[in-house]
């Protein structure tokens, strides 16, 4: 995720850049998949412990794990409360294809053009590549049109479906604004993409980009996950797998094998400094590698770390705090963690802010004060996820080993980590070589 097509925090999820303006004024119109930014205050004391440590009867309560026929790992929440049906599926190549860089680079435009979202409406279907790392579906619908809606995207994704009109157009683009297209240095270097020439754009044709595309499917592992609204009757379940089974030829299995040849992105640090968006004022980013095994503590470990930098953030900005918004992504597939300050064009905003905040929890001791204070930000973001049915499907990435306990839960797992664990946890990731983004 990578600025996550759904969510500028996933994915997520989830990018045309570390952080792409262009995305986040997309996303501005979809569902959040974490409010961890905001500034969550709490009586402490008594209401606070047995708000933590009360049941969590929001919390995913009825997981369907299992393998279809054609080697798709997929996981099935029955439990939203939103009458949506979500989805999120994730193609990870497991070797990668020697092609020009022009072809990934067209590749990934034509895949994005197939999307489509309704108006005054928050249903969305989004197609992503990372540069042919990983490739992404997302959709959020409503129940009732849901499975027309995902065969007919499958099979659009399947063909990748454009017309030649439609590829010569997005040449022009490119070709127009080719500096801007290929100067986004970040990027390039959390994905590997190499730089092109204009005579590389030109002489792609449509089979080039197709052939390719067939090329990543045939040798690609697939992990999905849905969720669907609590009282769905079983036949939309089977109607929902065999859709999936009957659009989408025989994978690669997905299991562990995949995930350990991801190769940790980030080689040493670097600084690359970006003109700042006229919609989005100012930005700071700092992505770190993540080595992880794509499970639910590796989440937890992802939100509190995320959480302590957040707040640590907000106490010491010395303005008005409304100007500034601090966040954060952990993308598990591709094995890297961002924090981000992003405020307007009148807040004073630098890299030293993430510094500072980096500094506390990895030299000194985490004073349990704080700690149970970062939980209180972590458990009430997790609340306000489970709300969505996109968010749940994201969250339901986090546990893709059929392996995993029965009885564990978020709350469990979060309850489970102490200050110490946490420093540590917190010096591996954030200790280890880093990209900054300054926007300013």
């Amino acid at each position: 995720m990578k600025i996550n097509k759904t969510t500028i925090n996933s994915n997520f999820k989830f990018q045309t850049s570390i952080v792409d303006p262009t995305i986040l004024k997309r996303n501005s119109q979809k569902p959040s998949y974490s409010q961890a930014y905001e500034k969550i205050l709490y009586p402490q004391g008594l209401e606070y412990w047995i708000e933590l440590h009360k049941p969590a009867p929001d919390d995913f309560k009825d997981i369907e794990t299992l393998t279809l026929k054609n080697n798709v790992l997929l996981n099935i929440d029955k439990n939203s409360p939103e009458n949506k049906i979500a989805l999120k599926m994730y193609f990870i190549p497991t070797q990668q294809q020697n092609v020009n860089p022009a072809v990934k680079f067209l590749h990934r435009k034509m895949l994005d053009n197939i999307g489509h979202y309704e108006n005054d409406s928050d249903n969305f279907v989004t197609f992503y590549s990372a540069n042919a790392k990983a490739m992404e579906i997302c959709a959020n619908w409503d129940k009732k049109d849901f499975l027309v809606m995902l065969k007919k995207f499958l099979q659009d994704f399947h063909t990748l479906k454009f017309s030649e009109k439609e590829l010569e157009l997005e040449k022009e683009f490119i070709l127009d604004d080719f500096n801007y297209q290929q100067n986004d240095e970040a990027f390039n270097r959390l994905y590997g993409a190499k730089k092109f020439t204009k005579e590389d754009i030109k002489a792609i044709t449509s089979d080039d980009i197709k052939n390719f595309h067939n090329d990543l499917l045939l040798n690609s592992a697939i992990l999905c996950t849905i969720s669907i609204p609590k009282g769905a009757n079983e036949t939309t379940v089977e109607q929902i797998k065999g859709i999936i089974e009957s659009q989408i030829p025989n994978k690669k299995p997905f299991n562990d094998d995949v995930l350990s040849k991801t190769p940790l992105p980030i080689e040493k640090d670097e600084v690359f400094y970006l003109e700042p968006s006229s919609e989005f004022g100012e930005l700071v980013s700092k992505t770190f590698n993540f080595q992880n095994s794509l499970t639910l503590k590796d989440q937890v470990i992802s939100d509190l770390i995320g959480a302590a930098l957040e707040e640590i953030m907000y106490k010491n900005y010395l303005q008005d705090t409304k100007s500034l918004k601090c966040f954060h992504n952990a993308d598990f597939l591709n094995k890297h963690f961002i924090t981000y300050i992003i405020a307007d064009k009148n807040a004073q905003i630098n890299e030293n802010m993430i510094n500072l905040a980096i500094k506390s929890i990895t030299e000194s001791p985490i004073d349990d004060k704080f700690f149970e204070k970062i939980k209180q930000r972590v458990l009430k973001s997790r609340k306000e996820d489970l709300k969505t049915s996109i968010s749940r499907a994201e969250l339901l990435s986090y546990k893709p080993a059929q392996t995993s306990s029965a009885n564990e839960d978020y709350s469990s797992v979060l309850n489970s980590i102490g200050p110490k664990e946490l420093q540590q946890k917190a010096q591996i990731i954030l200790c280890s070589p880093s990209i900054t983004e300054i926007r300013r």
